[in-house]
C-alpha cells in the first residue's frame, strides 16, 4: 500500500468514526430525553472529536463543511467524494447503533416546513462561518480554540432551533434523524435544502472576507 493510499484512508476512518460519535452522542441525548442538558452534551461531545480528529481529516464530519472546502478549492473532488459517501455510511450505522442501545423512537414535534426551511438557513449559515473563521481563516491560524468555538456554536443553534426544525444543520445528521424515525422524509428534503441554502452562502462571505 502507497503512503498517499494510506493517508487517504486514515483520513477516511478519522471521518467514520467522528461523524458515527456526533451521530451517537446525538441520537442519545434525544432517546434519553435530557432535555436541557442536551445541547450541551452535544457540543462538548463535538468539541472533543473536532480536536480528535482535525490534523488528520480536518474533522468535517459534515457534508457541508466538505462542499465548503471544495468551494474554497482546499480539498480535492474526487476525496471530498468519499469524504460525503463515509460521513453517510457512518450516520447510518451510527442510528443502527442507537437502536441497539435504546429502541424506542421519540419523533419530534417540529414547526411546519418552511419554518423548518428557515431556521436550518439561518443556523447553518452562523455554524459554518463560525467554522470557517475558526478552522480555516489564515487570521485565526494556529488557535487552539476552535473545536470549543465550534462545539458552543452548536449548542446555541440547538437551543435555538430545536423546536424549530431539529437543529440538524448537517445532511449526515438529518439522515441518520430519519433512520431513526426523528424525522421524516418529507422534513429531511427542507433541511437538506436549508443547510445548502445557508452554508454555501456563508462560504461565499468568509472567502471575501479573508481578500480583504
Amino acid at each position: 500500500m502507497t503512503s498517499s493510499r494510506r493517508y487517504t484512508i486514515n483520513k477516511l476512518l478519522i471521518e467514520f468514526i467522528g461523524t458515527f460519535f456526533l451521530v451517537i452522542i446525538i441520537g442519545m441525548v434525544v432517546k434519553y430525553g435530557l432535555g436541557e442538558t442536551g445541547p450541551l452534551v452535544i457540543g462538548l461531545g463535538l468539541a472533543s472529536i473536532v480536536y480528535a480528529g482535525y490534523n488528520i481529516s480536518g474533522a468535517h464530519y459534515n457534508p457541508m463543511v466538505t462542499l465548503g472546502l471544495v468551494i474554497m478549492k482546499r480539498i480535492s473532488t474526487p476525496l471530498a467524494l468519499l469524504y460525503v459517501l463515509t460521513q453517510f455510511f457512518a450516520a447510518g450505522i451510527g442510528s443502527l447503533f442507537c437502536n441497539y442501545l435504546e429502541q424506542n423512537s421519540v419523533p419530534f414535534a417540529l414547526a411546519t416546513n418552511s419554518k423548518i426551511l428557515v431556521a436550518e438557513i439561518v443556523g447553518t449559515f452562523i455554524l459554518i462561518f463560525v467554522i470557517w473563521t475558526v478552522a480555516a481563516s489564515k487570521r485565526t491560524a494556529g488557535n487552539n480554540y476552535y473545536g470549543l468555538a465550534i462545539g458552543i456554536c452548536v449548542s446555541a443553534l440547538a437551543v435555538i432551533f430545536g423546536k424549530s426544525s431539529g437543529a440538524v444543520f448537517n445532511p449526515a445528521v438529518g439522515f441518520s434523524f430519519v433512520c431513526l424515525e426523528f424525522i421524516n422524509w418529507s422534513n429531511y428534503l427542507f433541511v437538506l435544502l436549508g443547510i445548502l441554502i445557508g452554508g454555501i452562502p456563508a462560504t461565499y462571505l468568509f472567502l471575501r472576507l479573508e481578500e480583504d
